[in-house]
């Protein structure tokens, strides 16, 4: 009885794999969520704005001498300062997050409505979840980016990197918070 299992177990296995390209589940062989998860982000960092700042300064006949008088007489900068700098690039990151996967969500909704072939539930989700899997990845990779800077610019002006860990732990509840949202959207859109 098991030899009759197994043999069964792999007639299927085989089936499958004839009909379905197994690389084609673990890769991402659709352009358009390739073009959506591939796409870069833009999130410009508070040094590429501070360079554009001195830059366009610069440009206007203005030395920086005649500016050092009226930086340093204003506000003297703390940790918290230089944290809040960061909060706008990553608002803008996570906006972009959740514009990319709506899109993800939207696209994975039409394919499911036209009813093709290849639409069917575990073949959505898998190619969908990696594609999701992928897009984090990325994310990932601009936040600690960004982190890095942020973490630089503090060791710079003499404070404790260690001051930035806050603000990963903020993106990381962040992402918790994403993928509960998005399971419960994809609960609703999908009637599962």
């Amino acid at each position: 009885m098991k030899k009759l299992f197994l043999v069964g177990f792999l007639f299927m296995c085989g089936v499958t794999f004839y009909y379905i390209d197994p690389m084609q589940l673990f890769s991402l062989a659709d352009d358009q969520l390739k073009e959506i998860v591939d796409s870069d982000f833009e999130v410009e960092s508070p040094a590429e704005q501070e360079g554009k700042t001195l830059a366009s300064d610069h440009n206007s006949n203005t030395t920086l001498d005649e500016q050092a008088p009226e930086t340093s007489q204003g506000s003297e900068q703390t940790a918290e300062s230089i944290i809040e700098k960061y909060k706008e690039p990553l608002n803008q990151l996570k906006d972009q997050v959740k514009e990319k996967l709506d899109q993800l969500m939207e696209q994975a909704y039409e394919e499911y409505q036209q009813g093709e072939e290849s639409a069917n539930l575990p073949m959505l989700y898998m190619k969908y979840n990696t594609a999701v899997q992928e897009l984090e990845q990325n994310t990932d990779q601009s936040f600690e980016e960004l982190y890095e800077e942020l973490q630089t610019e503090l060791k710079e002006k003499g404070f404790d990197p260690k001051q930035a860990e806050e603000v990963k732990k903020q993106y990381e509840e962040m992402k918790k918070e994403t993928r509960a949202v998005m399971m419960d959207e994809v609960m609703e859109k999908f009637e599962v």
